[in-house]
């Protein structure tokens, strides 16, 4: 940590996290920063490495700070979403699934369903039926995309990482 105490490090890096916006433009990771920070904060509450109170204070926190950089819409269902996974215990082989290839989803759902959207938009009528479906299409793309780079690329990174001998 970047301090003795664990908490000052944290209010820092929470406290950076949900201000970061203010110094960034609209696309890049830090314009998000509000977001993750509100995820960082339920994994600490799963983990139970935050109290209860200190857990509300940073939702009440990232919060605002979603409702003011990104709106109320997105700050009502990224609250909401946090809230249902913090709830729910769902293990499935296809949410492990999910899981295995969740850091490739990551990184290549812009370049492929954020791609698709873009490319085929032109040809859906707005707010139709072909509208949703392209959004599932692209949903789907992605997860396949993803699940591709994690075969030829995450996988055996892993592997050839799990080789490295650190000592």
């Amino acid at each position: 940590m970047l301090f003795n105490n664990k908490k000052i490090s944290h209010v820092l890096l929470l406290g950076t996290l949900a201000l970061v916006p203010l110094f960034s433009e609209e696309g890049f990771f830090f314009a998000y920063a509000p977001i993750f920070g509100l995820g960082i904060i339920g994994a600490m509450m799963k983990l139970h490495r935050v109290t209860i109170q200190s857990f509300f204070f940073w939702v009440v926190v990232f919060f605002l700070s979603i409702y003011f950089f990104k709106g109320p819409i997105v700050a009502l269902i990224t609250v909401v979403t946090l809230f249902v996974i913090l709830q729910t215990h769902v293990k499935t082989k296809q949410t492990d699934f999910l899981g295995q290839i969740s850091y490739s989803v990551y990184l290549t759902h812009g370049e492929l369903g954020g791609r698709l959207i873009y490319f085929l938009l032109p040809f859906c009528v707005p707010s139709s039926f072909q509208s949703y479906l392209l959004l599932v299409g692209a949903i789907l793309f992605s997860i396949f995309g993803a699940w591709v780079f994690y075969l030829i690329i995450e996988k055996p990174s892993k592997r050839l990482a799990a080789k490295i001998d650190l000592k």
